[in-house]
């Protein structure tokens, strides 16, 4: 998760390193070969008083096959978009993507790990990340 200079969280932004990747993502994204489509995770991130929330569109994707883990404030969230159609059927036009994802993001200094919450409804997974006090944790030290 990014911050603005307020401390406010925004949106991760994904920028091409070069004129040429922009160009590769605009052809491959209008002509997708199989061997090249993958399935991208698209977030909103949103900042309420008490918490975070991320949404997460996942369609066509259960719950069990989804994967949540937490380390050293990297939230990841992972897990495999599996193609419907079978071996013996002819894709004539492919526009959905599926394969492995995997998503991380960083926690702000505020988010307490200890409060995170997912739930899975209508293709959409939202996780909350509560928040914590950031005076919580600090201990004043007397001075003799």
């Amino acid at each position: 998760m990014n911050y603005n200079q307020n401390g406010s969280l925004m949106n991760e932004i994904f920028i091409p390193k070069g004129f040429s990747q922009l160009i590769d993502g605009l052809l491959s994204d209008a002509q997708p070969q199989k061997s090249e489509q993958r399935f991208s995770l698209r977030t909103d991130v949103i900042e309420r008083e008490n918490a975070f929330a991320l949404h997460i569109a996942l369609p066509g994707v259960s719950r069990e096959e989804v994967k949540i883990a937490l380390k050293d404030s990297q939230l990841t969230i992972s897990g495999e978009r599996k193609s419907p159609y079978g071996e013996s059927e002819k894709l004539l036009r492919g526009e959905n993507r599926f394969g492995a994802f995997s998503r991380t993001f960083n926690l702000p200094e505020n988010a307490d790990a200890e409060n995170i919450t997912a739930e899975m409804k209508d293709g959409v997974l939202t996780v909350e990340i509560g928040k914590r006090d950031p005076e919580a944790g600090i201990r004043s030290i007397e001075i003799k």
